[in-house]
């Protein structure tokens, strides 16, 4: 559930309720989980050893005023040696 939200001009910006949901305790929950029922599973994040590397995006106002825009960026690089040691 979003907590949230700014709009400027045409762009929406929405505040996640928390990290964790993709990448704390909520990850181990889905991978207990799946280890329950037989699979083999791993749970990472795109931050885990630098797999993925991104820009942080920035907009600027009609006012010339620039504005980060949250949790919202841009692939700048992907390293798959982490997945390739799996």
């Amino acid at each position: 559930m979003m907590k949230e939200s700014l709009s400027v001009g045409s762009i929406t910006t929405l505040e996640p309720p928390s990290r964790d949901i993709a990448t704390g305790s909520t990850n181990k929950e889905i991978i207990g989980a799946t280890s329950t029922h037989g699979a083999r599973a791993v749970g990472l994040c795109g931050g885990d050893t630098g797999l993925i590397r991104a820009d942080h995006r920035r907009h600027v106002l009609p006012d010339g005023r620039e504005i980060g825009l949250g949790r919202v960026g841009d692939v700048k690089a992907v390293d798959p040696g982490p997945l390739e040691l799996l």
